[in-house]
């Protein structure tokens, strides 16, 4: 699908930070970033030539425009500053502008010619938006630009609920995620993370994904310019450099910038804390990595208990890997980054795991809310909210999250459906805590229905009992003989030979061998 293209045109200088607000909403609100991408002149490739209107040509590509006017006018070329020139392109073309004009401080005035500008807009016909904060031009620009791509593009609007959800993350996001200077806690030295320190492939799997599927296979200038557009980089003296979300997502080592980044991974012999953990582990990568290395973790040190089932072993795990997934990605996500003396921890213990991810509940969202959602039966809804939305936004294109408010259900039908108790959630110490309760020493409780699951129900009856634990011994050894048989029932051959025949007329075991070295595999209908 090819996305709308929205340009943004305001004084570079003085309003930075709000066009950067602008290009941080379009990329991390769903339906816009679905169906749009910001254009900023300044990320778009050089032509290597003099241009002094190569904004224009800029603007001719795009379908939407948003001016946004301060204080100041701007250079003059011609006798206009590049964005009234923006404005009358926009204008004589049928682009359609959504103008946003900025409250300014008591004390400051707006240049003459801003004035002119607005008097301009106001002649044309245009109703403006006033913005005081970037909240509240972020909130403009979706509240605008949503109807209107649903109206002139014939695209489905957003939900109800999703549009709340939205406004909500709008209210109440960091904003560390769209941080360009970034600094280390403590020195405040300034750090810049560039192409050089970059997991290209995690880098070319998101702007591939972000592009949409027409795009092929990107060259890293290609994969450079789709973060650009994303906001994920930004050009520091022509070099492409993260900004905080971008590291996170895919800097090889993002505690290089930030220390808090790393996530803290430790496994105890016992029910509580020690100084001498069993296992240890601190993960220096970026998030979609980390999920990888936190599952390894608990994979080793915890128990896998062999199982039969529809005929054969499987080896089981004690906890869902979905759910440990989920519980570390929505840690990741939602976490309160601009904590610099907290990490991520994944603690497990013989009874359970904990993940601990530093900062309250994002939003307006309730521990108590949080808690009721876990509820086995409870049908709750809760309203997705994220501290983090381009962080959980390059999640969610990686297919590592669906920003829909469902995690928690679906960790607690997870746990349900693997035998074991659903999680539960507290806020501890600075630090919202997810527990997965464990099975204990009755490991026999994990996993799917032990035996014969799988089978056909009108099979399933027409089994005995003999036949039944015949084919749970095929399960376990992988074949079964009539001395076994014999011994085990205490029964005449004939017998035996019956039930086994009968299992073979259904397709469920087949002879091999001859002689006394005659053997019943599972046959070719066996599940």
């Amino acid at each position: 699908m090819i996305k709308l293209r929205i340009f943004v045109s305001s004084v570079r200088n003085e309003l930075s930070s709000e066009r950067r607000a602008v290009k941080a909403i379009v990329s991390s609100d769903p339906f816009l970033d679905e169906h749009s991408v910001a254009i900023l002149h300044e990320d778009e490739p050089s032509m290597m030539a003099p241009r002094p209107t190569g904004y224009l040509d800029t603007l001719d590509l795009c379908q939407l425009c948003v001016v946004i006017l301060g204080a100041e006018y701007g250079r003059r070329h011609k006798g206009l500053s590049a964005t009234h020139h923006e404005y009358h392109h926009a204008h004589e073309k049928g682009i359609p502008i959504l103008p946003c004009i900025k409250t300014l401080a008591p004390g400051r005035s707006r240049d003459g010619a801003v004035e002119d500008f607005i008097e301009d807009i106001k002649r044309d016909g245009y109703d403006y938006e006033r913005f005081a904060t970037e909240r509240e031009l972020q909130e403009i620009v979706r509240r605008c630009l949503v109807p209107c791509i649903k109206q002139k593009y014939h695209v489905t609007a957003p939900s109800r609920r999703a549009a709340a959800a939205m406004a909500s993350t709008i209210r109440h996001h960091s904003d560390y995620a769209e941080t360009r200077n970034v600094r280390k806690p403590g020195d405040g030295a300034l750090v810049r993370v560039g192409w050089d320190q970059v997991d290209v492939p995690i880098a070319r799997q998101l702007a591939e994904r972000s592009a949409g599927d027409d795009v092929g296979e990107l060259n890293d200038d290609g994969v450079k310019e789709v973060l650009l557009r994303r906001g994920l980089l930004w050009l520091d003296g022509g070099k492409a450099v993260c900004c905080a979300a971008g590291i996170l997502l895919f800097a090889r080592d993002p505690g290089v910038a930030y220390p808090q980044s790393v996530v803290h991974l430790v496994a105890y012999a016992g029910s509580e804390p020690d100084a001498s953990p069993r296992d240890h582990e601190d993960l220096h990568q970026p998030v979609p990595t980390a999920v990888e290395s936190v599952l390894r973790f608990v994979d080793r040190n915890t128990r896998h208990p062999m199982q039969v089932v529809k005929l054969k072993r499987r080896r089981l795990d004690e906890y869902p890997t979905e759910v440990v997934r989920e519980a570390f990605i929505n840690a990741a996500a939602h976490r309160d980054y601009e904590d610099a003396t907290r990490r991520i921890r994944v603690e497990v213990f013989p009874d359970r795991i904990q993940v601990s991810s530093p900062g309250a509940p994002p939003g307006e969202l309730t521990v108590r809310q949080l808690q009721s959602a876990l509820k086995p039966g409870s049908v709750s809804a809760i309203r997705p909210c994220s501290r983090n939305p381009s962080l959980a936004q390059g999640l969610r294109i990686l297919e590592f999250m669906d920003e829909l408010g469902s995690g928690l259900r679906r960790m607690r039908d997870g746990m349900l459906k693997h035998g074991l108790e659903a999680p539960t959630i507290a806020f501890v110490d600075g630090y919202l805590q997810l527990t997965l309760p464990g099975p204990g020493e009755d490991l026999g409780r994990v996993g799917p229905d032990r035996g014969q699951a799988g089978l056909p129900e009108e099979i399933e009856t027409a089994l005995n009992d003999r036949q039944r634990r015949i084919l749970a011994h095929v399960g376990e050894q992988g074949a079964v003989t009539t001395r076994w048989c014999r011994n085990e029932f205490s029964v005449a051959y004939q017998t035996v030979h019956r039930d086994i025949a009968g299992l073979i007329g259904l397709g469920l075991l087949r002879k091999t061998g001859a002689g006394p070295r005659t053997r019943y595999e599972p046959g070719e209908e066996a599940p």
